[in-house]
């Protein structure tokens, strides 16, 4: 009997041993999720929220920011699947595209980081490529805005990894 009891509590043990580490962000991430939902629905709340943002966040959110370690740990990787058509059109209206392209952009940190580089190598394109847009003022994305323009190039000087996959 004793044995048999002893092998069972093992058993357990060696169980929540097991699942322990990976249940306990689940839990950590609903338990102050539900906390900040609470408080976000209610004006006292949110100015409790404001005023300490790193005792209702477990130390996540700070009014201090990263610090310089940080900042130099992090970085981004993306990527992005595109699908189409090889010859531009579809050869019947319904069918199926029969091209897909996969392609990597990677970089330095993207909140303070990558978004200067993104926005300063755009910036210096505008000003010093103007006539390689060629066309009439407005709102485009910066895919076709920048599509004749050495942005990629001004991107990969600055660190951004642009790398084809597949396709």
């Amino acid at each position: 009997m004793f044995k048999i009891l002893f092998c069972w509590t093992f058993t357990c043990q060696s169980w929540l041993l097991t699942l322990f580490p990976r249940c306990i962000y689940p839990c950590r991430f609903t338990f102050f999720g539900g906390i900040f939902s609470f408080l976000a629905q209610r004006p006292w709340g949110r100015r409790l929220l404001l005023a300490y943002p790193r005792l209702f966040t477990n130390g996540v959110f700070s009014h201090e920011g990263p610090n310089e370690r940080q900042l130099a740990e992090t970085s981004f990787e993306m990527i992005n699947i595109a699908s189409g058509y090889s010859t531009g059109t579809p050869s019947e209206p319904n069918a199926a595209p029969d091209k897909v392209i996969k392609t990597l952009v990677a970089g330095p940190e993207p909140g303070y980081r990558a978004c200067s580089i993104f926005v300063c190598a755009a910036a210096a394109t505008l000003l010093k490529e103007r006539g390689k847009l060629g066309i009439p003022g407005g709102v485009h994305t910066p895919a076709y805005l920048f599509q004749n323009t050495t942005y990629v190039e001004r991107l990969r000087a600055r660190g951004i990894v642009f790398e084809k996959l597949e396709g």
